[in-house]
């Protein structure tokens, strides 16, 4: 089964993917966040140096793509190619209100028929092979089976599958059964995306048959090194203390804000680390913020 990094846009550029994979173990590919082209050009500068193939040496990387037109997604995916990547992720998942009122992520689920359209003509031409990572409907999970039905009819490389509608966002469980039922189903390998977050989550999905790959976000900015054997502590703060370096040369006193993000995440690890965390919140200068990271190197981890 294939582990993969999800795309967290903001997060997962591309100096977290190589510091991490540079420090941790167990990602067979890191999705890029979105690019979104326009009718200005493919890549905006940002996303260009976060795709540029110097910037992710040695880095398994897999660039996601979203838009609901299909020229920019072929003119995106051939200047990705000539890149020298070898394939590209389809977002139908994003729910932010921003993009999904334009049709576009998990916008694009609420109208079959232009969905069709579009995936007709980015099949029809396509330059790279292309996954799709998708949500289960719009509005309620019964639009499942009529989206499913639709994704077949393609030849797509494969199905990254969050089991929540876009209504839903990232709030309760997520459809298992639903997913569960998929498998035996799918004419296409079939990738789970959602709520994992500990080893014993992963574990259980590993241990499901039919299912080609896992992807997961929160649970490894949690723990970075959930995919694979535990590693000492001084690996995990080596790990942050380069970050920060890398940050700060890249973005300069912007980089505090990447990192109190960051944290909010791995402090979840601790026992005890509100006060902690919220030092590191406060921190208005690198030194305010050292002084609160040495603080939670104290703590007890969960």
């Amino acid at each position: 089964m294939l582990q993969y990094f999800a795309p967290m846009e903001g997060i997962t550029t591309h100096i977290y993917r190589k510091l991490h994979c540079k420090y941790f173990k167990g990602v067979d590919y890191y999705f890029t966040p979105f690019i979104s082209p326009t009718m200005h050009g493919n890549f905006v500068p940002r996303e260009r140096k976060d795709i540029l193939p110097e910037n992710n040496k040695g880095v398994p990387v897999v660039p996601q793509i979203l838009t609901n037109n299909i020229e920019y997604f072929i003119q995106t995916a051939q200047e990705l190619k000539d890149y020298g990547y070898a394939s590209v992720n389809l977002n139908l998942g994003c729910p932010s209100g921003t993009v999904t009122s334009k049709g576009k992520g998990a916008g694009a689920l609420r109208d079959l028929y232009d969905l069709e359209v579009f995936l007709d003509g980015i099949f029809a031409r396509q330059v790279l092979p292309i996954s799709i990572k998708t949500r289960i409907g719009y509005e309620n999970a019964e639009e499942w089976e009529d989206l499913l039905e639709v994704f077949s009819c393609y030849p797509v490389q494969e199905l990254i599958v969050h089991p929540r509608t876009r209504q839903e966002f990232y709030k309760g469980e997520v459809h298992q059964d639903l997913f569960r039922d998929t498998v035996p189903k799918a004419k296409m390998p079939l990738g789970y995306n959602g709520n994992l977050v500990n080893r014993e989550q992963l574990q259980w999905w590993k241990e499901q048959a039919g299912i080609h790959s896992v992807m997961l976000g929160r649970g490894l900015l949690r723990d970075p090194a959930l995919l694979q054997e535990p590693v000492s502590e001084e690996t995990y703060f080596r790990f942050f203390e380069e970050l920060e370096e890398a940050y700060y040369e890249e973005i300069g006193n912007n980089a505090l804000y990447k990192l109190k993000e960051l944290w909010t995440y791995a402090a979840q690890r601790y026992e005890n680390v509100d006060k902690v965390l919220k030092k590191i919140r406060k921190a208005k200068n690198r030194e305010s913020y050292r002084k609160a990271v040495a603080e939670i190197q104290m703590l007890e981890k969960k």
